[in-house]
């Protein structure tokens, strides 16, 4: 049975994403920070769950060595972020900063780096997902210490696209507005949309048929799909 990993599986795109693979009868093992009702599914449905804080090496660290015993694994999917407003005060920006790299570029490295032995082995099509975001390329100065770790997630994709080559296959997905949070403001909303050619909100579904084009596709690896809906093209 193939074995994935996903990161950040507590709410929303990677609770999906398991739920997904799930379906299909893959073995599946999640983190989590914070338990939830998605976290509750997916036990119930035979997940292997792991509670850690990103932002602290130590934890990741842990996690994967308990990950190293499993039997095989072909496919890790690097969903997991972290995403506040910018702050003001100097000290603030600083935490901020340095959570935003752990999350987005530490703990993705952590995990390859210690993982990467398992991923080799696979007698499969082993791949790894970036889940970046469309501003990786062109930033928003408005979240510019988010948007610069998520640029950071997505050079990491690269390097290991380069690094495991040609064993492993490595990919990036770029989303745009899938799927706004309960605090956006109907303003807030138009005026993305407004942005964005397509002018819908996009849902989850379409990043996950992304997910699923890169692992069947076994000649793209260095690869980015945009799932935006032409957010990009628009800014």
């Amino acid at each position: 049975m193939k074995h994935a990993f996903v990161t950040g599986v507590g709410r929303r795109l990677g609770f999906a994403i398991c739920q997904r693979l799930l379906d299909q009868g893959w073995q599946v093992s999640g983190h989590y920070r914070t338990p939830s009702d998605a976290t509750t599914t997916l036990a119930g449905r035979g997940a292997t769950l792991y509670q850690a804080d990103l932002e602290d090496a130590d934890a990741v660290i842990a996690m994967v060595t308990t990950l190293q015993s499993s039997a095989r694994l072909d496919l890790i999917v690097h969903n997991a972020s972290c995403f506040t407003p910018e702050p003001d005060d100097l000290a603030a920006k600083a935490r901020w900063s340095d959570a935003c790299h752990r999350v987005h570029v530490q703990a993705p490295m952590l995990i390859n780096e210690g993982l990467g032995a398992l991923l080799q082995a696979s007698d499969g099509d082993p791949n790894v997902v970036h889940i970046t975001d469309i501003f990786a390329e062109r930033p928003d100065p408005q979240y510019r210490t988010y948007t610069a770790a998520k640029a950071g997630l997505d050079n990491l994709a690269l390097s290991y696209a380069k690094h495991w080559a040609p064993k492993v296959r490595v990919n990036r997905i770029q989303p745009g507005p899938i799927l706004f949070l309960p605090e956006h403001s109907e303003a807030h909303k138009k005026r993305v949309l407004a942005n964005t050619l397509l002018q819908r909100e996009g849902g989850l579904d379409p990043v996950l048929d992304a997910i699923w084009l890169l692992i069947d596709n076994a000649y793209l690896t260095g690869a980015v799909i945009k799932v935006d809906g032409g957010r990009f093209l628009a800014q």
